[in-house]
């Protein structure tokens, strides 16, 4: 064990599977705050969810890289810690030399730079220090004043909002746009545009729905389905337990039910192979709606959970989400994923859900309503009816194969009693 302390550069860890960035939200520490090993360093913001990042090793932190809201990309330096307990275990990370002195500089006091994407990385640059650039002399990281320059901005002429008055690159785009604009008067204020970065979350999406889109050849079909029996159940459930028993729980379970006798609705295409992978558990993935954007995370384990099982888990799993304290292992392993707006107004009709790659299929919900049936040629009725889109991987499930998926789970829609018999 080293006697002298050593300088350890800490890098982003991945706090996820596939994580390959964050955004940073809060420091937690300051250069010259001692740590003891797993202490916190910071709170950082995921596609998924926020996660605390802990001390690797006790010591004192010399310097901090990143200001909140800067993303950070999973292995750049974080936090440099001196330490006589260097970790062994961050990856291939190892700790550098011990500084012997020579050219050594004040870290807490250098302005950080801001990390960057992967894709992004900065050339090396050298300050020009002739009287006329110090008199230009822009706070920027290099990757900043090279988006600059791809943009065609000055950017010795940008006014710059981060610490310290850096140039962003929200303040390039802002530039940009209003150099692109003329001059307002007063009566175009209500033409006014609010330019937002995406969130972790929102690009997460985004970029997860063009991958389904690019790589998926969707087909979506709709589906009718009597919901007397679905609202009597439901309200009977919720009337006899002391947890709040929705319609989701009944779904899943359906969906289940119909995972179980069409298995490849609960597969996926690994198209390196040619190969399909039919799985033989059951975690269905919940889209919940947040402030955040749309979470999708995992119920695992459907068929072995009573209706109000999954009512229980669902109460925990949506508080979690809204408040953003699900862990990223909540998000893995989804086989298939339902998606319930019913809950959200009471105009829609039906949608056509984008599949989550690598599942198959995706089951959109509709919100029960009161609709005239024609039980007769002579009598028309008003039930409760219910509208249901299955999205699936056309190379994998054709219209007769998803038709009779959908038999198995509107049968048990409409005869709830065996699902609240199921476990």
């Amino acid at each position: 064990m080293p006697t002298d302390p050593t300088r350890f550069e800490f890098p982003l860890p991945d706090v996820g599977e596939g994580t390959t960035e964050a955004e940073l939200l809060e420091w937690h520490v300051a250069p010259g705050d001692d740590v003891a090993e797993d202490d916190p360093l910071c709170t950082v913001e995921t596609d998924k969810a926020v996660v605390e990042i802990t001390s690797p090793c006790p010591g004192t932190v010399t310097a901090l890289h990143g200001d909140p809201g800067d993303v950070c990309v999973v292995g750049a330096i974080l936090a440099v810690i001196e330490t006589t307990e260097p970790p062994q275990h961050i990856g291939e990370t190892a700790p550098v030399e011990a500084d012997t002195g020579e050219d050594r500089v004040d870290e807490s006091s250098v302005e950080p730079p801001n990390p960057v994407k992967p894709d992004d990385t900065p050339p090396v640059e050298t300050e020009d220090h002739t009287p006329s650039a110090e008199a230009d002399r822009v706070f920027a990281a290099p990757s900043t004043r090279r988006y600059a320059r791809e943009q065609g901005v000055d950017i010795t002429r940008v006014a710059g909002s981060g610490p310290n008055g850096r140039v962003l690159r929200a303040d390039i785009d802002a530039h940009s746009a209003s150099a692109e604009q003329p001059p307002r008067s007063a009566g175009d204020e209500r033409r006014e545009v609010v330019r937002r970065p995406l969130s972790p979350t929102r690009r997460t999406i985004a970029e997860n729905m063009v991958q389904s889109r690019r790589e998926i050849p969707h087909a979506t079909s709709v589906f009718e389905a009597d919901a007397e029996a679905l609202v009597a159940a439901k309200e009977r459930l919720d009337a006899e337990h002391d947890v709040h028993v929705t319609y989701t729980p009944l779904f899943l379970k359906a969906v289940v039910a119909g995972l179980q006798a069409v298995p490849v609705m609960n597969a996926e295409l690994d198209s390196e192979t040619d190969e399909v992978l039919e799985k033989r558990f059951y975690n269905v993935g919940v889209a919940i709606h947040t402030d955040h954007g749309l979470l999708v995370p995992v119920i695992e384990d459907v068929d072995e959970k009573s209706v109000v099982d999954l009512a229980v888990e669902l109460e925990s799993l949506v508080e979690r989400a809204r408040d953003r304290s699900l862990t990223p292992a909540a998000f893995t392993d989804g086989t298939f994923t339902l998606t319930n707006t019913g809950s959200h107004g009471g105009h829609s009709l039906f949608g056509t859900p984008i599949i989550n790659p690598p599942q198959t299929g995706i089951l959109g919900v509709s919100g029960i309503r009161n609709e005239p049936v024609a039980v007769d040629d002579r009598t028309i009725a008003v039930r409760k009816r219910l509208y249901l889109s299955l999205s699936y991987d056309h190379r994998l499930v054709d219209g007769v194969t998803a038709g009779e998926f959908m038999e198995r789970v509107i049968d048990r829609i409409e005869s709830p009693e065996k699902l609240v018999r199921e476990r």
